[in-house]
């Protein structure tokens, strides 16, 4: 996703330039020259493309281009969306949402190009706010983001961690066997599915291939029922797998907690 200040216009494109190769091009720039600097760095760019003004080079590359007067609302809606609206003439009012939505469904983690897509949408909104454009408060801007947080061991390990040892309320194994194959085979980030879970009063701990992380429960915010797992949410991305197993003592703690609406699918 490229986003480019071009003086008094704001642009946008999903990133995939034409001329540029076939990656997904990813970034917020605050004036022509930084795009200018961003193209560079990414590969050779051919001097005849800036011999033209500016404006005619990021018209020609950038698939919405307004003047940022006409901007009406910045709005971040589902993660990592940005809804962007703006006027055309004196009566009608475009809007476009750019990015795409995130879904359980289709990956149980976020993928690089979605958080990267976050990256970009979070420094428009931090460059809008400075410039006072108008930027509607609320969406998944204003959700925090809670990282796993790496730890030395599982509280059931034996060991007292930060000199406070913390009392596990139940144990439930991960998706295991061929689901979690074929959830590589899909494409699935698998660091949201360890292979064991503890939970304590106010942690989620989980063991992965390497590590063991924890996410605080005060911060899990929905579900999502999928066939044969759940996919609970932490903060604005992060998420949790488990199989979906009758009288799991841990699903039953974590959806005492959820708030009444679940989500299929």
């Amino acid at each position: 996703m490229l986003v480019c200040v071009d003086g008094d216009h704001l642009a946008f494109d999903d990133g995939y330039l034409t001329g540029f190769g076939l990656a997904r091009h990813d970034a917020f720039c605050a004036s022509v020259d930084e795009f200018r600097a961003f193209l560079e760095r990414r590969g050779k760019v051919s001097p005849r493309l800036w011999r033209r003004p500016a404006a005619e080079v990021v018209r020609s590359l950038f698939k919405v281009r307004f003047p940022i007067a006409d901007l009406r609302s910045l709005s971040a809606t589902r993660w990592p969306v940005m809804q962007v609206r703006w006027h055309v003439g004196k009566k009608r009012v475009d809007e476009r949402c750019f990015g795409s939505a995130w879904s359980p469904r289709d990956t149980w983690a976020p993928t690089p190009d979605l958080v990267a897509a976050e990256g970009v949408f979070e420094s428009l909104l931090r460059y809008a706010r400075g410039a006072g454009w108008p930027v509607r408060e609320g969406g998944w801007w204003r959700e925090p983001l809670v990282p796993w947080e790496q730890v030395a061991h599982m509280p059931h390990d034996g060991h007292v961690y930060r000199s406070r040892s913390e009392i596990v309320l139940a144990y439930q194994n991960g998706v295991r066997g061929w689901p979690r194959v074929f959830a590589r085979l899909r494409g699935h980030p698998i660091e949201a599915v360890p292979h064991q879970v503890a939970l304590t009063a106010d942690h989620v701990y989980g063991r992965f291939d390497d590590h063991v992380a924890r996410l605080p429960r005060a911060s899990l915010r929905g579900q999502r029922l999928l066939e044969g797992v759940r996919v609970f949410l932490f903060g604005r991305r992060t998420s949790l797998v488990l199989p979906d197993e009758e009288r799991s003592p841990v699903l039953t703690w974590l959806e005492r907690q959820l708030p009444r609406v679940t989500r299929r699918g």
